[in-house]
């Protein structure tokens, strides 16, 4: 798994690609191949080199591991200072061809994810109910009334404090300790397919150990984000027929909607100053069904 990549570089380099902040030189290579130069010093940020490690390192471990899921590595050497990839080059999945590749497809794709084994260079951190203080839900309330209070007599407010007043207990009643390995980053961008039509996965730098719902949950908002229509009770159905047997759609549902839950209301109301009312109404809205959905 090692070339010399400065003369791939310099004698086969058909482009360069520039994508992102993420600060990787990223190009396009002869013979339908891709290669990624991390220069530590050429990061924004410590953390955004360690990121890349960590894919690096997880290409390594899984090298030999036959996941038909992931890209085919050609090239990977790590340095204390600076990062070689060169990997075979994918076709990307454009929205409008969603349907033709298969929503089922692209479940038992990540599906398959999260029953391989996770590998060492992911951290495998415990994980225990989310508990906010009272500063912190102090804090949020009044950063919600204050939100409502901007759209004068279009939204009632008096559910905001038994959300406040709950949302600790409900994140005790409906934790679930299931981890497995996720992705951390899995939206279509990061989709692609070989010349047999298969689904390959790309940019690992958020592999990480978590709950399945939020690799679902996240591919779900940026899939709406495009303006594709998407049915999240199908979605489930079709990740829950290829998930681990005793992985059943309600536990999904219900971690979907804790994690929103707690997400908006502790953070969101800091970008919605000045927001339009419809904006405001579609999170504040959704917030409130997941508190219905959840319960007990």
């Amino acid at each position: 798994m090692h070339l010399d990549f400065e003369r791939e570089l310099s004698e086969n380099t058909v482009r360069e690609i520039h994508v992102g902040q993420g600060g990787a030189q990223v190009y396009v290579l002869t013979g339908e191949r891709i290669a990624k130069q991390i220069r530590r010093d050429q990061m924004p940020d410590e953390q955004r080199f360690l990121s890349y490690l960590r894919e690096a390192q997880f290409y390594q471990e899984t090298a030999d591991a036959g996941l038909g899921f992931l890209p085919e590595v050609l090239h990977c050497r790590i340095t204390s200072d600076e990062i070689e990839l060169i990997l075979r080059q994918y076709q990307t999945i454009p929205v409008q061809t969603l349907q033709a590749i298969s929503p089922d497809r692209i479940m038992e794709t990540l599906a398959a994810i999260h029953q391989m084994p996770c590998p060492s260079c992911v951290p495998r951190i415990e994980r225990t109910p989310v508990q906010f203080t009272e500063a912190e839900l102090s804090e949020a309330l009044s950063g919600w009334q204050s939100i409502l209070e901007e759209h004068p007599g279009v939204f009632s407010g008096h559910v905001l404090r038994e959300l406040a007043e709950s949302i600790n207990k409900q994140n005790a009643a409906h934790f679930s300790g299931r981890m497995v390995c996720c992705h951390g980053d899995f939206h279509l961008d990061n989709l692609l397919t070989d010349r047999d039509g298969r689904i390959i996965v790309c940019d690992w730098q958020a592999v990480s150990w978590g709950h399945p719902a939020g690799d679902l949950s996240f591919f779900l908002s940026r899939l709406s984000d495009t303006g594709y229509a998407v049915d999240p009770d199908a979605w489930i159905a079709a990740y829950c027929r290829h998930a681990d047997g005793d992985l059943s759609e309600q536990e999904i549902r219900e971690q979907m909607a804790l994690a929103n839950w707690n997400t908006t209301f502790r953070f969101w109301h800091y970008f919605l100053h000045g927001a339009e009312e419809a904006r405001v109404k579609g999170i504040y809205e959704k917030m409130l069904a997941d508190y219905s959905l959840l319960q007990v």
